[in-house]
């Protein structure tokens, strides 16, 4: 869904890559720290010595294709900055409300050119401060696609965009060393899709091109399930809203479909890094970032809101789940035992988290980080098998005694080099977390009891 023009005195709009210093900061979490920092192991070039170590990259990529050299894992394209001479950015809006809505509450503005203007911007942030490279604006060709319906009524109706003969799109992903796509909502599925159907029909190749997809809050598994009864959807909206109800069922045609697509182009070396949102009103956080998938090309965030981000322990309790799955590492379930504490309003009421991610640009370049590293976080770079998720219609709240149990008595995340001091301070925050003024918090602390079994 894209984000409608509700009053939202708390949230700034970012414009411009300006640095400055907020009272308060929305996280994007857990940060790819590695790849966020300034790279000091490279030496910055510019002029002559720019255009060498660029030629000296295009000259290794080229003997490596004729004499089969240092294949890359997952057949994906190693990335070297300086190598980068034309980057495509491809942005995919969510579903637009009814007519009905739009004229209550205004006109949407999460649009596909605002998604590939925020990670073009993100992209010269990145480059700039990552490797001290300034790419010029003529290196980045946006790629807007609009277009409202169903999901591969959209599929159709964007690619067909593409290949438009009075376009440019076509010419600019075929050229392009970089493909970058930022998506929103239902715009995850329609991108997926539309990214197996480029790379079927050979207008693009991860075996030469890095490429990569930034979902934010992606209907990946449906939004809530309990928002099916809602008046608003029951009534007033459309066959395409009503549609990612089919996404809670991963047995359905087209949950079958998109996890097909998703798999086959996560094989071929796409990466995507899929972002939730906390109090999204929409997309559960199981839903939004991929619960149901397990592939080393995956990284998992969360994205908070400043004015909802406290740094106690059930903020580092949900970003230590979302951690553990970006290792390959099994949470028992525990973000999708969460999800339910993390759900906004959907009559517009306080933090509007679906919408608020997509406005950080943050969220973009934790995406850019991910897309262009050549690292992987799990132990092995081969896929796991992934069977089909279905949506819990209800969370059974006598499971998360037993998550928690389980958590406590691994031996691989206590023997773990990064997770074992992790768990040790989730431990200790526990302790100290204060729940008295919550009810919700009070119910939850008390699910967790098995953690005291620690202190």
């Amino acid at each position: 869904m894209s984000k409608l023009r509700i009053p939202n005195l708390r949230q700034a709009r970012v414009d411009k890559i300006v640095e400055k210093a907020p009272k308060h900061l929305n996280m994007v979490l857990p940060s790819f720290e590695t790849e966020l920092q300034p790279d000091n192991s490279i030496e910055k070039k510019t002029g002559a010595a720019l255009g060498f170590a660029r030629l000296t990259s295009l000259l290794f990529d080229a003997a490596k294709t004729l004499f089969g050299l240092d294949k890359p894992p997952l057949k994906t394209k190693l990335f070297s900055p300086f190598g980068v001479k034309k980057i495509a950015v491809i942005g995919v809006h969510g579903w637009f409300p009814g007519s009905f809505l739009r004229r209550v509450v205004g006109e949407p503005v999460g649009t596909s050119f605002k998604f590939a203007k925020m990670m073009a911007d993100a992209t010269f942030s990145y480059f700039l401060k990552r490797y001290g490279i300034t790419l010029p604006e003529s290196c980045l060709s946006l790629i807007p696609l609009e277009g409202e319906g169903k999901i591969l009524h959209r599929v159709d109706l964007l690619y067909n965009q593409v290949v438009d003969p009075f376009r440019s799109y076509l010419r600019d992903l075929e050229e392009a060393d970089v493909i970058l796509v930022a998506a929103h909502s239902q715009g995850t599925p329609v991108s997926i899709m539309l990214m197996q159907k480029l790379i079927e029909m050979r207008h693009v190749d991860p075996k030469r091109q890095k490429i990569g997809i930034l979902t934010m809050a992606g209907i990946s598994h449906g939004p809530f399930p309990d928002l099916k009864s809602s008046v608003i959807v029951k009534y007033v909206e459309t066959d395409p809203a009503r549609e990612l109800f089919d996404f809670c069922d991963g047995n359905s045609k087209i949950a079958t479909q998109y996890s097909k697509a998703l798999t086959e182009i996560l094989d071929l070396g796409v990466r995507v890094v899929a972002v939730g949102s906390w109090y999204d009103q929409v997309v559960p956080l199981y839903s939004a970032t991929l619960q149901g998938f397990v592939h080393p090309g995956i990284y998992r965030a969360l994205y908070i809101d400043a004015v909802d981000y406290q740094p106690d322990f059930l903020s580092h309790l949900i970003v230590f789940a979302l951690s553990l799955r970006n290792y390959g590492l099994d949470d028992f379930g525990l973000a999708i035992h969460l999800s339910p504490f993390l759900e906004g309003n959907i009559y517009g009421f306080g933090t509007q988290g679906h919408y608020n991610l997509y406005e950080e640009l943050n969220t973009y370049i934790l995406g850019v980080a991910w897309i262009l590293s050549n690292k992987s976080l799990h132990d092995t770079d081969l896929p796991q098998p992934t069977t089909s998720f279905t949506a819990p219609q209800k969370i059974n709240p006598y499971i998360l005694p037993w998550i928690m149990a389980r958590l406590s008595e691994s031996t691989v995340i206590a023997e773990h080099p990064k997770f074992g001091p992790e768990f040790a301070h989730l431990i200790k925050l526990f302790a100290e977390w204060d729940a008295s003024n919550n009810k919700a918090a009070r119910d939850l602390k008390y699910r967790l009891e098995p953690l005291k079994s620690r202190l």
